[in-house]
């Protein structure tokens, strides 16, 4: 709240109701001082009214439903994913994996079924099918296949801003903890095969089921993956 007038403070001021307001609703606003008497002492002038109300609007709602969230609306989101992929290459792969795709294929949004610790007004995950070409051999056996791994990037409490834009903190956000193994089957020279291991899972469906598993005890799950 902030006063524009020049004869009280913003402290000279309470609001009602502050807390879980949505557009549309009221707040009422008030004199600290009900006491009429002392505005004649210090300005000369007594109030024309001690509170008032107001109506709710250009807030920003947590979104509840993925049909709230406009097209072309997670560009920023979408160029997260990638620079936090590209951060994850740079890092770990080797020669012998090569990206041939990074998909944006649908999402799956989280939305709490009860206020608690830690427990977020919602969780937006940007699902992404990877499909890398992993390269091995021997002077007997080679293996060359292209592999996919589906992966997620997830952020907290998002909110739909009153211009129609997403909004979220990309600074914390969620991928995944479980690994696919994709082993070449080539001995390596001493002991074992050639392998890799990317975070991510083997398919949707297990993509999916790990969020049931993990999730559904407080979250109510919605995806556009099928």
């Amino acid at each position: 709240m902030e006063y524009k007038g020049d004869l009280l403070e913003d402290y000279s001021f309470y609001i009602e109701n502050q807390y879980g307001l949505k557009n549309g609703d009221e707040v009422i606003i008030s004199l600290s001082n009900t006491d009429s008497l002392s505005y004649i002492d210090k300005l000369g002038k007594l109030p024309k009214e001690t509170k008032k109300k107001y109506k709710v609007a250009g807030l920003g709602e947590y979104i509840e439903k993925l049909k709230d969230i406009p097209e072309d609306s997670l560009k920023e989101l979408e160029a997260k994913a990638k620079s936090v992929y590209d951060d994850i290459i740079e890092r770990s792969w080797g020669d012998s994996e090569t990206l041939k795709s990074f998909t944006h294929v649908g999402n799956c949004l989280l939305t709490g079924k009860h206020e608690g610790f830690a427990i977020s007004k919602n969780k937006l995950f940007l699902i992404y099918k990877m499909r890398v070409r992993n390269v091995s051999h021997n002077s007997h056996q080679s293996y060359r296949k292209t592999n996919t791994v589906y992966w997620y990037i997830g952020f907290n409490d998002v909110v739909l801003t009153a211009d129609s834009k997403i909004q979220a903190d990309q600074n914390n956000y969620d991928t995944p903890y479980e690994t696919v193994t994709i082993d070449s089957g080539v001995d390596k020279e001493f002991f074992g095969t050639y392998y890799w291991y990317y975070d991510g899972y083997k398919s949707v469906d297990k993509l999916l089921e790990n969020f049931k598993d993990s999730y559904n005890n407080n979250y109510n799950i919605e995806s556009d993956l099928g």
